[in-house]
């Protein structure tokens, strides 16, 4: 069997052999090209007598020499036919002509597979016994489950991705049928003494599973022979972190923790999901070391540990979930009730993980809304006692009443004044006088810089961030408890005048020359598209992004006004949710000053984050670092040198620290890892991120695909297009002046900043669609975006 496997020369001599030895391959016949041009009569009277019975459909396969090599496997090139009627003999020499065509300049031994089409088929795929781009040691499993076709992942349009490290075990799968694929690849791997294969398959409602196709991947001579031991290492410390992270820790209710690139402050989406160790340091000191459950606590919530949120898992950023969902419980709470509240809520989110970027509005309610115990009672039924659940109502409520509210002495107001004196120290900052200081002076101003951003940026944020959440919230229930129609709060938001929109209304100011570049960047030229990324250029370095603008007309934020009967619903439901001291009005007040205070608080502190970095970058510039050296170290090892001289040349010193932070950012690619971690068992099988997305508006384009990132150029074409970001901050706000026609995003929650902008400009978006289908979308011609029927489709 052995020599023959070796002798075989195509398609569907590996799939007869196959069949000889016993693995389930649909029945088969093949023929050489020569053959069908030499005696097409009696090929088609085989193929009648082999396939005429029942079922009656065959599928006509390519069975080329130029496909399924070891150098090459022409995957896609030719054409294979499916559900051609047997007893139709004007369809199968039509099918089989198609399948000649194809291979262009063919040889009289090229050949033309006959299949039997499987019935009943509930999944079909695509097994690699490695992942193809690097050769790291994972069985990629790329399938369909829900279209009953048996082409859906080999022609790209749909599918599910789940990565198996090789060394898993059993008790690792929750499914048993992605445990039989495993070891049908083994199977195959063993036959052909190859553990570089691409399998293509399919089962049927018995649960029988049939191999349509086995070849070599072809790039496989392109893979670094070392990949296979530095996965092992790595893939065994990351197991050892979570299950140590996973047990019980003082001071911290929950019985275990979950791990996600999105469920709390969002860093796959501002920071990317592999970002290099001065993004990664920098969001830490300014937002999860300390800042994050400052500010909750200072709204009301209950006091945590000194705890990390973010943690970092070869190279990637992921929040631990038992600590932020220790922050969202209101001060008060018994700490019985606390431990029940933490554990629902870690249980909902491990049954339900497409929830990982909707937490707040799928799994943990953080402000008493209008449904705020009709929600609890059902997501949760029975979990809490009369007692306890009411004790936890009027906690919540307790804080939402401290804090719903626009006068001048309410949290929120408090905060916005507090970022007012962080905007009078930025008037000090200018370029002049950073150029010329000695190297020891600029990184002091550096760390002046961050301490100021950190104590009058990013802590007011965090807190007018969680006010616009609540605010939110309050609205979504508004709506849900019939006090006012959908239509009516998207036409609240749209009259929300943020700082956002000001500068779309200057950009539209540039084009047509009542402002000139040099006003608008003073005022914008710190915003970047990677915020905390210092490889990312400012607007001020990208003279292109004012060029080419569309004079279009600037959306118009009218003033919203309650109907009558809006402002009785309002009134009402204030009432009983205890918030009596509000009227409509006032809620709609605190609610707009919530949501435009987000967007400008994180203005204005990236203000300071950017003069940090450029400042950092100057430094850098002196002692003969580069920003792409700078951006392998942490921001605590380059600060450390103001306070600690060095005791060689800063080349010497930094050189280690540059190196080790690309060493753990290579060996960190190796190893695939889910956009959630619920145990250690998702170390090993790891599904890829298929997300709902969050849909803007209700609207519904076609469009040329763009896909951009952090270092696409401004001047862009795009009008008419629709507009793929990984993860979008407010450096792309110029795309809202390129008259684009949609936006798909694969990160990003309800309340992003890219959401609302979108909703403001009423462009249709899909935020946080997830890495499968953003794939899929962004490597497309064309897609096709309807926001109302929820769907999104690549064209």
């Amino acid at each position: 069997m052995e020599h023959q496997v070796k002798q075989a020369q195509s398609k569907a001599e590996i799939l007869e052999i196959l069949h000889q030895a016993g693995f389930n391959v649909p029945p088969l016949l093949y023929f050489s090209v020569q053959e069908w041009f030499d005696s097409q009569d009696t090929v088609l009277v085989r193929i009648k007598s082999s396939f005429g019975g029942a079922i009656g459909k065959i599928a006509v396969r390519s069975s080329c020499r130029q496909e399924d090599t070891v150098s090459c496997s022409n995957a896609g090139v030719f054409e294979s036919i499916l559900n051609v009627p047997v007893d139709q003999e004007n369809a199968i020499c039509q099918a089989v002509k198609q399948v000649i065509d194809s291979y262009g300049v063919n040889t009289a031994k090229d050949q033309v597979l006959i299949q039997q089409m499987v019935v009943g088929t509930v999944m079909s795929g695509v097994i690699m016994t490695r992942a193809a781009d690097d050769g790291a040691p994972y069985y990629v499993l790329n399938y369909d489950d829900e279209t009953s076709q048996t082409d859906t992942v080999t022609s790209g349009v749909g599918g599910k991705t789940v990565y198996v490290y090789r060394g898993f075990r059993n008790t690792d799968f929750d499914s048993p049928r992605l445990l039989e694929l495993v070891y049908l690849a083994r199977r195959l791997e063993n036959f052909f003494h190859s553990d570089a294969l691409d399998i293509e398959f399919c089962r049927d409602l018995a649960g029988c599973i049939y191999v349509l196709q086995v070849r070599p991947i072809a790039v496989a001579g392109k893979w670094a022979a070392e990949i296979v031991d530095q996965t092992a290492h790595g893939i065994s410390f990351v197991e050892d972190f979570v299950e140590r992270l996973s047990s019980p820790r003082p001071g911290l209710f929950g019985q275990r923790t979950l791990f996600g690139v999105m469920p709390d402050w969002n860093p796959a989406e501002i920071i990317g999901v592999t970002p290099r160790p001065l993004a990664t340091s920098l969001y830490r000191h300014l937002i999860t070391q300390r800042v994050w459950s400052l500010a909750r606590e200072k709204m009301g919530y209950r006091s945590v540990p000194p705890e990390e949120l973010m943690l970092i898992l070869a190279g990637r950023p992921y929040i631990d979930v038992r600590c932020s969902f220790n922050s969202f419980l209101a001060a008060g709470i018994l700490d019985d009730t606390a431990e029940l509240l933490v554990n629902a809520w870690l249980d909902r989110l491990d049954k339900n993980p497409e929830l990982h970027d909707k937490v707040e509005f799928g799994i943990v309610s953080t402000v008493y809304d209008f449904t705020f115990q009709q929600t609890i009672a059902a997501r949760y039924p029975g979990l809490l006692s009369g007692q306890r659940f009411d004790q936890v109502s009027s906690c919540y409520q307790y804080l939402t009443r401290q804090n719903v509210s626009a006068e001048a002495s309410s949290p929120l107001m408090v905060a916005l004044g507090t970022l007012e004196r962080l905007v009078m120290s930025q008037k000090s900052f200018h370029d002049s006088c950073v150029l010329g200081k000695q190297p020891y002076a600029l990184l002091a101003w550096v760390r002046k810089l961050l301490e100021e951003c950190r104590t009058l940026g990013t802590l007011p944020f965090s807190m007018i961030a969680r006010h616009a959440f609540m605010a939110e919230a309050l609205l979504r229930s508004a709506v849900d408890r019939h006090a006012m129609l959908p239509e009516r709060l998207r036409t609240f938001r749209k009259s929300v005048k943020t700082i956002t929109s000001v500068m779309s209304t200057d950009m539209q100011s540039v084009a047509k020359g009542g402002l000139s570049p040099g006003d608008f960047m003073s005022r914008y030229g710190h915003l970047r598209p990677g915020t905390y990324d210092i490889l990312s250029p400012r607007y001020a370095d990208r003279p292109e992004v004012l060029a080419g603008l569309y004079t279009s007309t600037t959306y118009c934020h009218e003033p919203f006004e309650l109907e009558p009967a809006e402002k009785r619903n309002l009134d009402q439901l204030l009432h009983e949710a205890g918030l009596g001291h509000l009227q409509a009005e006032e809620l709609l007040l605190y609610a707009e000053k919530a949501i435009a205070g987000r967007e400008y608080a994180k203005f204005i502190f990236t203000r300071s984050l950017s003069d940090a970095l450029e400042s950092l970058a100057v430094w850098g510039d002196v002692i003969g670092l580069t920003r792409d050296d700078l951006s392998w170290l942490n921001i605590e090892d380059l600060l450390r040198v103001s306070i600690a001289p060095l005791l060689s040349m800063p080349r010497e010193y930094f050189e280690p620290l540059i190196r080790q932070g690309k060493n753990i950012s290579d060996a960190g690619k190796n190893l695939k890892l889910g956009y959630l971690i619920r145990s250690c068992r998702d170390v090993y099988v790891v599904p890829q991120h298929r997300s709902t997305p969050n849909w803007v508006t209700r609207r519904h384009v076609e469009g040329k695909v763009v896909r951009l990132d952090s270092t696409s150029r401004g001047d862009l074409d795009l009008n008419g297009c629709i507009v793929c970001i990984e993860n979008a901050d407010p450096g792309y706000d110029w795309l809202f002046t390129r008259c684009i026609a949609g936006l798909v995003t694969q990160y990003g929650g309800a309340n992003s900043h890219m959401a609302i902008r979108c909703s403001e400009n009423d462009i249709p978006a899909a935020i946080g669609c997830g890495q499968i289908l953003f794939d899929k979308v962004a490597a497309a011609k064309r897609c096709e975006l309807d926001a109302e029927r929820q769907s999104l489709h690549p064209l």
